[in-house]
């Protein structure tokens, strides 16, 4: 018969479920209990981890570039629509929107790939480190800062050799 577990914090989610002789056990991502509706009482639950399956570079750097591109797709036109109206309310068709945004849109899907991909790469390199603890909170800061050093050797280099040509 199979017993019924409700989780024992309500801000808790439930990822996952293994059924092994007939009980079912609830997993959660922030509490190790969960209640036991028949028995009335709290029981712990041995840490499992839950197996994703495995994250390329390649799928990074794809990410990354389509989620720059989809920010550049959704902001370009709402930047050129301000612009119009701080000039003066220049008018064009809705099409009109959407010029000139090739260049802005490639720069953002290359900046957005490497940081995905630095910030994946990291993050592999921390989880794989017996020595650091897989999901403690500063994985986070530590990854998210060293995907943003690494743009930043990138971005910087670009942006100086842009202006230095603008003014030559």
């Amino acid at each position: 018969m199979t017993t019924q577990h409700e989780l024992a914090d309500a801000s808790t989610t439930r990822i996952g479920h293994e059924e092994d002789d007939d009980q079912r056990i609830a997993f959660t991502n922030s509490s190790n209990y969960i209640r036991n509706k028949e028995e009335k009482n709290l029981v712990r639950v041995e840490n499992k981890k839950v197996q994703a399956s495995e994250i390329t570079p390649l799928q990074d750097l794809i990410a990354g570039g389509v989620s720059g591109t989809a920010c550049v797709i959704v902001g370009h036109p709402f930047d050129t629509f301000k612009v119009r109206l701080q000039l003066g309310g220049t008018t064009g068709g809705f099409s009109s929107l959407f010029k000139g945004m090739a260049a802005p849109a490639s720069m953002a899907a290359a900046i957005n790939a490497v940081i995905f991909s630095s910030f994946g790469w990291s993050s592999r390199i921390w989880d794989t480190s017996p020595a650091l603890e897989p999901y403690s909170g500063y994985k986070n800061f530590v990854c998210g800062s060293f995907s943003g050093l690494v743009q930043c050797l990138i971005v910087c280099p670009v942006v100086s050799f842009y202006f230095f040509t603008l003014f030559i």
